[in-house]
């Protein structure tokens, strides 16, 4: 899961897709109203603004009125909404009033510029060369966030939510709704018994999220039903495995930093090969979290490791050497937590799978013997000797 920087979508769309640039910054004077704004919106897009809201009776109104009322009810509404937003998110929403309603976009997350969109709050505008999130004067006049104690308190447990909900899914890929709920009850208990309400913010941060997907069974990292369910029929095909249970910490951290957990076989792997290259450290735990995913999404290994050795320049003068980073490769591969093993390891699941072996034949040598006299134990009623026996 790999959030990203507006600025670096004006980059890879300038000169290439600037159609879809104009569209998605249209040029704007800051000081337009809000109504202003909305004109070019499609009714059916001012409708999902306030399904988003969960505000009724908006499908019958003209669109004139459907933005009246949207508009009423944001002002009426807003601080109401600070409270189910982590703290990254009140931080933004807290430069955007101290700027009087504008603030640059380049160094923003597309996703939170998302959400203030689909919030109906805040919209994307270009004007004078440059990219903006902008707030109308309406809007503002009904925006005043004050640190209160409760706030503080309220920002800090979402924060705690929609790090482990990232830790969730960077690490499983997909899980199933009830043990998602399970999961996120077990880890927010103290909250929730100090009376605080984690579940509001949650789903709100699961909404606004476009980098996940949620549908009936669950929710997932990939972006369609299909490619969900491939996961979780994966995950339930080796559930008598178990599944990998990281401690809450380990997944806040992920969540934290937006990448996966990494094994101590991966660690060690990553230091040798940045003192053999000479690379940046950010710059090769970048690459292999990349190959983490390229794993989970199930490109081969040999493909992966022919791109790897290109990207960091890796060229071996013997065999010796080339078959030494192999080697190498396929255990940082094979030390992998995977979404399809239940964040389990391939290593991990083939000690599993022996142990399992190992059981059964156990259980089977173990297995009280039948006299050949007495009757079969597969109920047909003969004798052992003129049944299974023979």
């Amino acid at each position: 899961m790999k959030r990203e920087k507006f600025g670096n979508v004006v980059k890879r769309l300038k000169g290439e897709n600037n159609e879809l640039l104009k569209q998605m910054f249209p040029e704007t004077e800051i000081g337009t109203s809000y109504k202003d704004i909305l004109k070019d919106f499609y009714k059916d897009e001012i409708i999902e603004v306030c399904e988003n809201w969960e505000i009724k009776g908006v499908k019958s109104l003209n669109k004139s009125k459907a933005v009246e009322k949207l508009e009423e009810y944001i002002k009426n509404n807003i601080k109401k909404l600070l409270f189910k937003l982590d703290n990254e998110t009140i931080d933004v929403l807290k430069k955007i009033s101290e700027n009087n309603g504008v603030l640059e976009a380049e160094k923003l997350h597309t996703d939170i510029i998302d959400y203030f969109t689909s919030k109906g709050v805040a919209f994307p505008i270009k004007n004078s060369e440059k990219y903006y999130i902008y707030m109308p004067k309406e809007i503002l006049e009904s925006l005043e966030i004050i640190m209160t104690k409760e706030l503080k308190l309220s920002v800090k447990v979402n924060d705690r939510a929609t790090n482990l909900i990232k830790g969730l899914m960077l690490n499983y890929g997909a899980v199933e709704r009830e043990r998602f709920f399970e999961i996120m009850e077990e880890f927010m208990r103290p909250y929730t018994e100090s009376g605080l309400n984690w579940i509001e913010s949650a789903t709100e941060y699961l909404i606004y999220e476009s980098l996940f997907f949620s549908y009936e069974k669950g929710f997932a990292i990939v972006a369609d039903e299909e490619s969900a369910n491939l996961i979780l029929n994966e995950q339930q095909s080796r559930k008598e495995f178990g599944q990998y249970q990281f401690t809450e910490e380990e997944l806040i951290e992920s969540g934290k930093r937006g990448n996966p957990i990494l094994t101590d076989v991966q660690i060690e792997f990553i230091s040798n090969l940045i003192k053999v290259t000479n690379k940046k450290a950010d710059i090769v735990y970048e690459i292999f979290y990349e190959v983490i995913n390229s794993i989970n999404y199930g490109k081969k290994y040999s493909e992966i490791m022919e791109e790897i050795m290109e990207i960091l320049g890796v060229y071996y003068e013997t065999d010796i050497e080339g078959k030494e980073f192999g080697v190498g490769f396929t255990e940082f591969c094979n030390n992998t937590r995977q979404w399809i093993l239940n964040g389990n390891t391939p290593n991990e699941m083939v000690e599993k799978n022996s142990a399992a072996i190992r059981e059964e034949t156990e259980n089977h040598f173990n297995a009280e013997k039948i006299g050949r006299n007495e009757p079969c134990n597969c109920g047909s009623g003969k004798k052992y000797k003129k049944c299974c026996g023979k």
